[in-house]
């Protein structure tokens, strides 16, 4: 059995809330099983870390994901640096952090591996150094952890948001980019069925892509309405969330459907919330090319 270090986290945190074993375990669980969680001996169960979570203040998922490796607290530095360059399209820095963490930690828990090969290939696709990673590599990565004999199996039940992650990459670069959309509006929805279902604090970043990917692929079968629909749950919970960009994006689609369909009053406030989303975040100069696309249906927005 791997080791287990999540014990380490809540304790450290714990101590920094400055709360007793007996005042954390107090109408959560007996102080003995606190002990055996912080002494690595036993993993929470889902109840008890939604307990323990609310009364530290603190999201305790992230730390448990990647409760194998040795110090959880320096991964999850690790990974809000590796989301801020990624987020930020930031490539160059994102694989030279990856590459000195590989350089430090050679042998990361498998699950671990994943998770870095997962930013390297996104990085990969946008670095003309590189050659962009195949849908064998994400099969490979996959692999790593599950068992399955097809991608509908593979969205089904239960994933870690690496997993997650990997399975949305597989779906736009099979079945997306090669247009192969019937079969994306069916994998999508099961994987997102199953993120709500599993989960109940979101990754908004991955949530609102897979939302907005369904959304873009139901608008290119002509599925307006569902596409219409999808826009409007993506647009509501990213808000939720105040997950902007996302929100931005999904306000492009929503506005590009509407303009097909003649609604160019309402395709145009669509149009308009998106450009203004980016300028609110300093990034008006990545939209240029969408927002000349935008002029050529007939939609100004200077």
């Amino acid at each position: 059995m791997n080791e287990i270090y999540f014990g380490n986290v809540l304790k450290e945190l714990r101590l920094k809330k400055q709360l007793s074993q007996e005042k954390l375990a107090d109408g959560i669980c007996t102080k003995r099983q606190l002990i055996r969680i912080e002494q690595n001996e036993n993993l929470p169960t889902g109840f008890l870390l939604s307990a323990l979570s609310k009364k530290l203040n603190e999201n305790l998922e992230p730390f448990l994901l990647f409760a194998n490796h040795e110090n959880p607290m320096e991964v999850i530095e690790l990974k809000q640096q590796l989301d801020y360059y990624f987020y930020e399209k930031d490539f160059v820095p994102l694989m030279e952090l990856i590459d000195q963490y590989r350089s430090l930690h050679p042998n990361p828990p498998v699950d671990f591996q994943q998770y870095l090969g997962w930013y390297e290939g996104a990085a990969k696709f946008h670095l003309p150094q590189y050659e962009s990673p195949t849908i064998e590599y994400y099969i490979d990565l996959l692999k790593l952890t599950m068992n399955f004999t097809n991608l509908e199996e593979a969205c089904v039940g239960f994933r870690t948001l690496n997993e997650l992650n990997i399975i949305h990459t597989i779906i736009i670069l099979f079945y997306i980019i090669n247009n192969k959309l019937v079969e994306a509006s069916q994998l999508l929805p099961l994987i997102i069925e199953n993120y709500l279902k599993y989960y109940h604090k979101y990754d908004i970043n991955l949530l609102g892509r897979m939302y907005y990917n369904l959304a873009n692929v139901y608008y290119r079968l002509d599925y307006y309405d569902k596409a219409l629909e999808v826009c409007e749950i993506g647009i509501k919970t990213c808000l939720q969330e105040r997950s902007f960009a996302v929100v931005a994006d999904l306000f492009m689609c929503k506005g590009s459907i509407l303009a097909d369909q003649g609604l160019m009053e309402e395709a145009t406030t669509c149009a308009k919330f998106f450009v203004t989303l980016y300028e609110m975040q300093g990034k008006r100069n990545q939209i240029e090319r969408v927002i000349e696309q935008y002029k050529a249906l007939g939609i100004d927005i200077a």
